[in-house]
């Protein structure tokens, strides 16, 4: 799942913990879209339960490449 940290109404952090905890959800990835110029680095988004970010703007070919790399077997 790729989520904007930019949900009008709702907090990103909320959905990601309702999809760790929804039955049948736990091997969901979850890539979190942080705003351009912000680097929530190691320190914002991941303790909320997701996998990874990306930094807006990107390429399609980044967000491919960030998708394909949690989807390896070796990260799984």
């Amino acid at each position: 799942m790729v989520l904007d940290l930019r949900i009008p109404g709702l907090s990103a952090n909320d959905i990601v913990a309702f999809i760790r905890t929804a039955s049948g959800m736990d091997r969901v990835k979850v890539v979190l879209v942080a705003t351009e110029g912000t680097d929530p680095g190691i320190n914002a988004p991941l303790p909320t339960g997701a996998d990874s970010y990306i930094n807006q703007p990107f390429s399609n070919e980044e967000l491919v490449n960030k998708v394909n790399q949690l989807l390896e077997p070796s990260y799984v």
